[in-house]
């Protein structure tokens, strides 16, 4: 229809809504697969290559990385807990905090403690050298060396309730994000729609 009343070029905007809409129309297939994306984007992410860069990612988003380190943290401290009430070495428990720490980060950190641990450094040596556990968490475990299983109890309980917390304040973040971005969209399209009649206007003119 521009093209019949002599519009020779539109906007970038009704462009991009044109050149939609041809993919749309062109291409049902690829439209239809394009929701399951998000869900495919997520399968590869959790692939055991690619996880590593994904956990660093979600590490560096806004909100969603305090509630990620709460959860990972909670997991650390409850595990190491309830390892060190069984009477697990300290190497022993590590290791496996290593493996329910949910994030690759933080078990490569705790890999870290680890292999200081066994060159005779102490725990908390070891999680300051590691470079990726909270300050308030490095200066708790150096005061409590001689009692490592009280103080990961109490980092634990303290965790917890900031994981809820934290995931609490992250999940009621969606709702306006999505709100804005629905808004955006719907705004893009009035221009889109608008533009090309301002566009009209001035050719006749």
């Amino acid at each position: 229809m521009l093209r019949d009343i002599g519009i020779k070029k539109t906007n970038a905007l009704t462009g991009f809504f044109f050149g939609l809409s041809n993919l749309v129309v062109q291409h049902p297939l690829f439209a239809a697969l394009l929701p399951v994306a998000p869900l495919a984007m997520i399968w590869v992410a959790f692939r055991p290559r690619l996880r590593p860069y994904f956990d660093l990612f979600v590490l560096r988003v806004p909100i969603v990385c305090k509630a990620v380190e709460a959860l990972a943290m909670a997991r650390i401290c409850l595990t190491y807990k309830t390892l060190s009430e069984s009477g697990i070495r300290v190497v022993e428990a590590l290791e496996s905090c290593s493996s329910a720490a949910g994030n690759a980060v933080y078990s490569r950190g705790l890999g870290c403690v680890v292999a200081a641990v066994r060159d005779n450094e102490t725990v908390g040596a070891g999680f300051e050298r590691a470079g990726v556990f909270a300050p308030e968490v490095v200066l708790a475990i150096k005061s409590g060396e001689g009692a490592l299983g009280q103080v990961f109890g109490r980092l634990a309980a303290y965790y917890a309730t900031e994981a809820r917390h934290r995931v609490g304040v992250a999940l009621r973040m969606i709702e306006p994000i999505m709100l804005v971005i629905v808004l955006a969209w719907v705004f893009g399209v009035a221009l889109a729609v608008v533009l090309p009649v301002v566009e009209v206007l001035n050719e006749i003119r």
